[in-house]
């Protein structure tokens, strides 16, 4: 008849369940890491580093800001149009005058201000828009 230390066999649905069980068993540990790791270094970004780095980009910012009114700035005609916009410079009513007499000293004859004077103007004074 049926042999005691035999074990009967598991029928196809019993089988295919364990099987994956099994698999599942084997497979879910490390996804399961993988998931728990980066919802970690998600919570870190989110709540430490984001944080932290946009204060230290505000301070930078305040810091180096050198900012003016448009009220305190004025134009100078003399100067050339700012490439792809129709404005002209706009700076302090004392670089104005500084540049102004550079100018004057160096082409009393000529209209136009030579190219590196322009140069000197400082970039954080144009306007932007």
């Amino acid at each position: 008849m049926t042999d005691p230390t035999s074990t009967p066999k598991p029928s196809g649905r019993r089988g295919a369940t364990r099987f994956f069980l099994r698999g599942l068993a084997f497979s879910l540990p490390p996804i399961l890491t993988l998931v728990i790791l980066v919802w970690i270094g998600q919570g870190i970004y989110d709540y430490i580093i984001f944080p932290i780095s946009s204060a230290v980009r505000y301070t930078i910012a305040q810091a180096v800001d050198e900012s003016r009114p448009s009220s305190e700035l004025e134009s100078w005609e003399a100067s050339p149009p700012l490439e792809f916009v129709d404005r002209r410079y706009r700076m302090t009513p004392a670089l104005k005058s500084q540049l102004e007499q550079r100018w004057k000293a160096a082409l009393k004859a000529d209209p136009s201000p030579p190219p590196q004077l322009l140069l000197q103007i400082p970039r954080p004074w144009v306007e932007q828009n």
